[in-house]
């Protein structure tokens, strides 16, 4: 049976010897006029030699009783002599050195020593011997006393560490204890700007010339020396005048080429004081925000979260920039409109409905939460749902008369915005597969596909009567593929039924010789053809594993960043893209357009600039140092001529002397969700690129898609993408960005591949300008992400992309595929138009049920309804790719399939911002404004589509049709794995639980400790809380795919696919099963596996209210490598 051990209290003898030098020494301190110095001397060298031999004298001389620490610090007071100075230190600094530290900090002993060193510093017979050892001692005391900093600047510390230091450069042993002192002395910033001023930034430079790697331990204090100092602005500018960068720079490079693992860490460390000395500087471009404009409705006003920046208002139209201006919120300018203009609104969309169901008690329950949220008042309430009566074809009962109906299935504007709405009189969808009729005089129509063995009222419609629906033709899809390009898919025409003289695809005619061409509705007119949407993409048989990048991988990209400092002679700086001066060309524009496109550069335009000085004074931001300061060159084709430089737009028909001529990639973003703006060519085969930020906005700087041209096979062509916003990304933890070949495709192998070494994301030098260009007067900060590329093919036409592409054609190429494959004598189908954007582009709205097959379709009796929506958010192309596995899915034949038709009838919009995704943007639609921060009160001319989509789900439940979950899909860009945020129910049933849990069982990359289901202030206007409070649907979630892949499961390791989230789309609709099969049991969830549900912190969703500052990080990036750390703000 074992003991307890007894902690036994600390005792040392009552006759230990130095407690008889001690009294001796007391004696002689309470006689002053015979205070004997040498006495005194005597029996401190005594004590001295007690304590360095024998821990038993150490014990007696430290503990409490014995009151020796005391004597001592009192004998140092008042002594002057050098010998009695030196002992009592000596003994300090043994107690110290045998871990007496914490008691010598707590007895007082800091203020003495310093006072001490003060004054025995102007002594003649002080000496460096005697600073040193002073030194040692508090190197030992510093740590124990957080304000030691501030007590020795008042002691007048600093000037004689400064001085200590100068005169022992030589020194290796003693520059470690110097050095170590002056690291926590520079952490007060007023301490190192005084040691900056006084020459210590001098001093450390000339010891990293002269150390080298003689002495790691030198070497390694003088780099944590500068990375404290060097975050004072002050230190700044002494570094530099005395060449500290040219010195850290070659120190750097010679470590970091060392083979010992030691030198390469202090490499690492040497890199990251680099960085953090590169000078801030502006980026290569006027402002940051977007050089294309969309001129807004004049009769809504917007909110403050379109734009924040003073320079923007300059150049936007008077209403906007008084919206701008004016301080108000958003919910203020709509209380501020008058009754005729909300008189003008046939429904407010903000409504809340209560207890329409009847289920009075739960909605009670929520009350107090609803009432955090800002509703309107009574006064807009008691509009009638049935506008939305055309949007439930399948209840015949509540569809006014057809005639009627289509004046009601979308949005028309008030006459007084007729002429702002791009094209308003002529917008349709788009397609590259598809023609149709359209008539010219109305804006939008309901577009179905009826079925062969529908009844005849319904499929034989007037084609002469005004209302006539606009439907999808009907045809044989072209497969051959063209002499030009292969096409292992589809071709984009629909060849007219060879046994009729037009082709009949419901009620509409469309001759032939009638191609009425669906395309999107874009701020360029002149769009490109993009090579991926028609030559397709077949997803690679294995899946990529994530990309593991090298340690030093940067550290190699910050001393190639520090080189264009140090050498900027051997840099080209040209510009080889610029969206600036493609849009100043009146080429781009449309003749109907109603779009204002302005060039924010208030001077000049990029081609008349002629030089590096011109760039300079038009912008405002001469670079120092080299750094990106031409954007022209003698030799550089403007891309603004576009008639000049055939590869700017379009695809390049290269001769062999068109690529002798060209030494540089070409690049064009010019095509449907492209998003590059700017390329500029640093080095011969490095290039800059800066992304545009959403239209109407200075930030969202994510989602990149852009073509590149003129390819060598064979070089390494490192690509940096300078304007990131992010602080992290999935980057750094083994995504990869996607490529697709059009050689390759044409080979017969269409695919996007992940692609790209040296992968890494850090912070980089470049600033947003001005300080009072941001709102909280400082700079902001961007981050690079940079990659290298090797092309296989000479001449090749490469697209790079951020993720998988998902675009408006798509969308409607795949619709388009699922209809013709469609079995209508199962399936109940109707693709219908939600509403017009502001754009101009049609919102598709699907419904999906069953009916009994020979039969005509009666209704829907008591199904209930699920509610699916994705893409509000233009860059989270992985939520396409999900919903896309969904209606693949729903309109298959799959039993599965059948059976969830026979239960539910699907409302689905799979595209909330066609608008954001036509234009290449990440969050926000044409507004400016992120469109799911806007489901509170959604206007219906700025937010149509969050207007008509929360309509449909406030019309279910007016008619006692609550959908039994709702579910918005979105991407997620710094976590893996895909997971879901749903609501909290406030009884404690956790019946928003039963979904994930299902999916956690049966989908290989979904992830249920990811899942939260908490809900954050933040978040209250987002669909998935609005929807759960203001509607009153318990299941109401955001489902989150990652960019990057798994870290758990089946498919650890590995880089998501489109493969992968298609068949996610498929586990979510065979968990809609289980989940109508769970029972009712309350408390089926109090017993939680062993995955749990982990309950993300605030702030911790990517659907945040700003992308450029990341308020947390989640737990796969909440550790940034050493070398991304910031060292301005730690």
């Amino acid at each position: 049976m074992s003991k307890k051990s007894v902690k036994k209290k600390c005792s040392f003898p009552v006759d230990a010897a130095v407690l008889n030098h001690l009294q001796v020494v007391r004696v002689i301190l309470d006689t002053p006029p015979s205070c004997d110095p040498n006495e005194i001397a005597a029996q401190t060298s005594s004590i001295l030699l007690l304590v360095s031999s024998e821990a038993v004298e150490r014990k007696a001389l430290i503990h409490k009783s014995t009151s020796g620490i005391e004597t001592l610090l009192r004998c140092l007071q008042v002594t002057e002599d050098f010998q009695v100075v030196w002992n009592i230190t000596s003994i300090l600094y043994c107690l110290a050195r045998h871990k007496h530290s914490g008691k010598l900090a707590k007895g007082g002993a800091i203020p003495v020593i310093l006072s001490t060193l003060s004054a025995v510093s102007h002594c003649s017979w002080c000496t460096d011997r005697l600073l040193l050892l002073f030194h040692s001692l508090l190197s030992k005391l510093s740590s124990k006393d957080k304000k030691f900093a501030v007590k020795a600047r008042l002691s007048g510390m600093l000037p004689i560490t400064t001085g200590l230091l100068k005169r022992c450069q030589g020194q290796h042993h003693d520059l470690v204890t110097i050095l170590t002192v002056m690291k926590k002395l520079a952490s007060n910033s007023t301490n190192a700007v005084s040691l900056g001023t006084q020459g210590c930034l001098s001093v450390l430079t000339k010891l990293l010339t002269g150390t080298g790697r003689k002495d790691l331990v030198v070497l390694k204090y003088c780099v944590e020396v500068l990375v404290v100092l060097l975050k004072q602005n002050e230190c700044f500018q002494a570094f530099h005048k005395a060449n500290g960068m040219e010195t850290l720079y070659t120190t750097a490079t010679a470590l970091s080429e060392a083979p010992s693992k030691e030198l390469r860490a202090l490499a690492t460390m040497t890199c990251t004081v680099l960085r953090a000395c590169l000078p801030k500087i502006p980026l290569p471009i006027s402002t940051t925000v977007n050089p294309i404009r969309f001129k807004l409705p004049t009769t809504v006003v917007p909110s403050q979260e379109v734009e924040n920046d003073p320079m923007v208002t300059h150049s936007m139209d008077s209403v906007f920039q008084q919206a701008l201006t004016s301080g108000k919120s958003e919910e203020e300018h709509e209380r501020n409109l008058t009754v005729d203009e909300y008189d003008s609104i046939p429904f407010s969309a903000h409504e809340r409905i209560e207890n329409v169901d009847g289920n009075s008690e739960s909605m009670s329950s929520m009350q107090n939460e609803e009432e955090s949220v800002n509703f309107t008042d009574n006064s807009t309430r008691g509009h009638d749902v049935s506008m939305f009566d055309p949007f439930f074809p399948e209840m015949p009962t509540v569809v006014p008369p057809r005639s009627e109906a289509c004046t009601q299935e979308v949005h028309v504007p008030p006459p007084e915005l007729s002429g702002v709405v791009r094209d308003c009189q002529k917008y349709v969808p788009t397609t590259l597969m598809s023609k149709c009729c359209q008539q010219e005089d109305h804006i939008s129509k309901e577009i179905e596909v009826i079925s062969e063995d529908s009844e005849p009222s319904q499929r034989n419609i007037d084609a002469q009567s005004p209302t006539s629906h606009i439907v999808v033709p009907t045809g044989s899809l072209a497969t051959e593929p063209t002499a030009e390009h292969s096409d292992d898919r589809i071709s984009f025409t629909i060849e007219p039924a060879a046994s009729a003289d037009s082709c009949a695809y419901g009620s509409t005619v469309c001759h032939e010789n009638e191609s009425c061409k669906w395309t999107p509705q874009s701020v360029l007119a002149n769009f490109e053809e993009c090579h991926p949407q028609r030559l397709g993409h077949n997803p690679p048989c294995d899946p990529p594993s994530q990309y593991h990048k090298h340690p030093g991988v940067e550290r190699k990209l910050v001393l190639s960043d520090v080189g264009r400092y140090i050498a900027p002679d051997g840099l080209l700086n040209k510009i080889v893209f610029d969206m600036d001066a493609v849009v100043s060309s009146d080429d781009c524009l449309g003749e109907t357009t109603r779009m204002v496109v302005e060039t924010v550069s208030s001077a000049k335009t990029i081609s008349k600039i002629k030089s590096a000085d011109d760039l300079g004074k038009s912008h405002g931001s001469v670079q120092e140092g080299g750094l990106i300061t031409s954007r022209s060159h003698p030799d550089f084709r403007q891309t603004s001529a576009m008639e000049d430089n055939p590869l700017a737009i379009g695809e390049p028909h290269l001769t062999q002397n068109d690529e002798e001529e060209l030494p540089y990639l070409c690049f064009s973003s010019l095509f449907e969700s492209g998003n590059l703006r700017t390329a500029i060519q640093v080095r011969e085969n490095e290039y800059d690129l800066l992304l545009n930020s959403d239209i109407n906005t200075d930030h969202h700087h994510q989602w990149f898609y852009f073509k590149v041209t003129n390819t060598k096979a064979g070089p390494a062509y490192r690509f940096n993408i300078i304007d990131c916003e992010k602080q992290n990304s999935q980057f750094n933890y083994g995504m990869q960005p996607l490529v697709y070949s059009v050689s390759e495709a044409k080979m017969g192998r269409p695919a996007w591949i992940r692609a790209g070494s040296n992968v890494s994301y850090y912070r980089n030098n470049f600033t947003s300008g001005h300080k009072e260009q941001t709102t909280k007067n400082s700079l902001k900060a961007y981050y690079t992400l940079t990659f290298t590329l090797v092309f296989p093919h000479s001449g090749d036409i490469c697209y790079i992309a951020y993720h998988y592409p998902y675009t408006f054609s798509m969308l409607q190429t795949d619709l388009m595929e699922m209809e013709h494959t469609l079995d209508h004598s199962l399936v109940y189908y109707r693709h219908q138009a939600l509403c017009t954007t502001l754009g101009g582009n049609i919102t598709p709205l699907l419904t999906v049920t069953s009916k009994k097959q020979g039969e005509s379709f009666t209704g829907v009796g008591d199904k209930r309804y699920i509610v699916l929506s994705a893409r509000v958010h233009p860059g989270e192309t992985n939520s396409s790719w999900v919903m896309k596995g969904v209606l693949k899915f729903l309109l298959s034949n799959d039993p599965t399939a059948q059976v969830l038709r026979n239960k539910f009838v699907f409302k689905i919009i799979p595209m909330l911002n066609p608008d954001g995704v036509i234009n290449g943007s990440h969050r926000c639609s044409l507004s400016g404004q992120d469109l799911n921060r806007h489901w509170i009160t959604p206007h219906p001319v700025m937010h149509p589509t969050i207007f008509y989509a929360k309509g449909i789900i406030q019309w279910l439940v007016a008619n006692k049709r609550k959908p039994f979950v709702y579910c918005d899909f979105h991407g997620h860009s710094r976590k893996k794995n895909i997971f879901m945020y749903g609501c909290r129910d406030p009884t404690g049933t956790k019946i928003e639980e039963a979904l994930p849990r299902l999916l956690n069982a049966t989908a290989p990359v979904f992830s249920l400790k990811s899942c939260s289901f908490a809900v954050e202030k933040s978040k209250e206007a987002t669909a998935r809380v609005v929807v759960w409070r203001e509607l009153g649907v318990a299941r109401s979630y955001t489902m989150e795919s990652t960019y990057c892949g798994a870290d758990e499961g089946p498919y650890k390791g590995l880089q998501i696919g489109t493969e992968h989230l298609e068949e996610m789309g498929y586990h979510f609709c065979t968990a809609l099963e289980g989940l109508d099969e769970l029972p009712s049991n309350p408390n089926m969830y109090d017993q939680e596996d062993a995955s749990g549900v982990t309950q993300m912190p605030p702030g911790s969703e990517e659907d945040e209210t700003s992308t450029s500052s990341c308020s947390t990080t989640d737990s796969d990036d909440s550790n940034d490598c050493y070398e991304n750390q910031d060292l301005s703000t730690t």
